[in-house]
């Protein structure tokens, strides 16, 4: 009776080796995210910079997950 709702999906998770959707989704968001800040491209690293650092909500890169 104690036991969380969610229990099962994650035991199944786990046994299963696999990864949440949602989890995917944020690893990719964030490698994409990793790959324009280190960008060999000026434009493409000045404007992923400007998005984490400045701009904020106004930016996909700045907001804090909603994407």
């Amino acid at each position: 009776m104690g036991v969380p709702r969610n229990c099962r999906s994650v035991i199944v998770q786990i046994l299963s080796d696999t990864i949440p959707l949602f989890d995917t989704m944020c690893k990719r968001s964030v490698s994409f995210m990793k790959n324009c800040l280190n960008s060999r491209s000026d434009v493409v690293s000045y404007v992923a910079k400007f998005g984490v650092y400045f701009g904020h909500q106004n930016s996909v890169f700045g907001r804090n997950g909603e994407l």
